[in-house]
């Protein structure tokens, strides 16, 4: 089924000719004060004549046909009524927009209103200036008219909304990228762009789903598209600028995704977690939500030590498994009455820095040789996501990110990175 949406101005000429050569089911007018009564008077009858059939159509008048704000909202919020009247539930606007008839107004606001969905421009001009009045400068002659009809304009336009899509994930606004790209994908027809911009917000939706420690879903999402986006790397120029760079260290990403386990605790998993922190901190400037991951991190490093080589858990030790030298002093300290009456062992991230020291351990003595890494732990204890109402700021996630690097024995450059786009900004 085909829908025109069509405006209607002083001419009734290239409406008639439009609706005769577009072939529509269903037909939408767009109509001021003026042009209204030519629907029904003029228009309709003109097609009966050579037709012998009159599609179905509504009438839309617009309260100022001098307004081009008030003609967009009129139509956003009638075009859909219209719609529902005429029956038409399969799609969210109609299929073919001809702006040729009416004022400039009406023309220019018919194409902003309709530029929001997957549709063709019709227009009613001339093969050449011959069949146009003044010298070639007026209006087409009648008889002389000739139907110009565009193919959907997102086909070619999609790269400035894909270029806000990339400005956001470049951003870590991962899940509004993804959100822009879908839309994309709503709104564009040439197959080959869907399936580039379509695969493209798999991959954005992989890194938000990695962003939100979900790597099951972001390695198949990532692993899934691999291939396609592969495949369009010679549309980089054109429309995604750097597209081959980005999967490049996409693919290093896939790398690393495969040798997690998410749902056991790992170096890697620790890696990805003090990645993650920078990624708050420096790219969105949020030091509370960096300063809470990286001192998870520190914490982490400690009680997955203990439990990997000494087999000591920091929720629920076991007493003979602690340094006979701290034992009784951890027991006195650290036990804690369950609601059935017996007692568990639970200890934070200085206290398990203390035993790794106790035994010697490489991680308890690069804690101990990191200088007020005490004071930096307490100044995030005292921040307003932890035990207190003080913020973390830069300069204070600063010496809590470098004490986890120190601790890990690892430079910022290892860890692990998202990829970004190339903006022709």
């Amino acid at each position: 089924m085909k829908i025109l949406l069509i405006s209607v101005g002083g001419n009734q000429e290239p409406v008639i000719f439009s609706i005769m050569n577009n072939k529509p089911d269903k037909i939408i007018f767009f109509v001021s004060e003026g042009t209204r009564e030519k629907v029904t008077k003029d228009i309709i009858p003109a097609v009966f004549k050579e037709s012998n059939q009159i599609p179905d159509f509504e009438i839309i008048k617009t309260p100022d046909e001098q307004d081009v704000g008030i003609c967009v909202k009129t139509l956003l919020s009638s075009v859909p009524k219209a719609m529902r009247k005429l029956n038409i539930y399969d799609r969210l606007w109609p299929d073919i927009v001809d702006y040729t008839g009416g004022t400039k107004t009406l023309s220019s606001s018919l194409v902003w209103a309709s530029a929001k969905y997957p549709c063709k421009l019709s227009y009613i001009g001339s093969k050449d200036s011959s069949g146009r009045s003044k010298d070639g400068l007026g209006i087409v002659q009648t008889g002389r008219e000739y139907l110009l009809l565009i193919e959907n304009p997102w086909d070619k336009i999609a790269y400035f909304e894909v270029e806000s899509a990339m400005l956001l994930f470049n951003k870590c606004q991962y899940a509004s990228s993804a959100s822009i790209l879908r839309s994309i994908v709503e709104k564009i027809s040439d197959e080959r762009l869907k399936v580039l911009v379509s695969s493209l917000c798999e991959v954005v939706e992989g890194y938000a789903a990695w962003d939100a420690f979900d790597h099951f879903k972001a390695r198949r999402l990532l692993e899934s598209n691999r291939e396609k986006l592969t495949s369009f790397t010679d549309l980089e120029q054109i429309l995604i600028p750097g597209l081959k760079p980005f999967i490049e260290q996409m693919i290093e990403n896939i790398e690393f995704l495969r040798s997690l386990n998410p749902n056991k605790l790992s170096w890697p998993i620790l890696y990805d977690l003090l990645a993650n922190s920078a990624r708050r901190a420096f790219i969105e400037r949020k030091y509370e939500d960096a300063s809470a991951r990286c001192y998870a991190v520190i914490e982490k490093i400690a009680k997955y030590e203990l439990q990997k080589t000494y087999g000591i858990n920091t929720s629920n030790a076991s007493p003979e498994l602690l340094p006979e030298a701290i034992r009784s002093d951890y027991i006195k300290k650290y036990s804690i009455k369950q609601l059935d009456g017996s007692e568990k062992i639970q200890f934070g991230a200085i206290a398990a820095y203390e035993i790794l020291s106790v035994l010697n351990n490489t991680y308890g003595k690069r804690f101990n040789s990191i200088a007020n890494i005490r004071p930096h732990l307490t100044e995030r204890n005292q921040s307003i996501l932890a035990h207190g109402i003080q913020p973390m700021d830069k300069a204070k996630f600063d010496n809590l990110f470098l004490d986890a690097l120190k601790i890990l024995n690892i430079s910022e450059n290892e860890l692990i990175k998202f990829p970004t786009f190339s903006l022709l900004l």
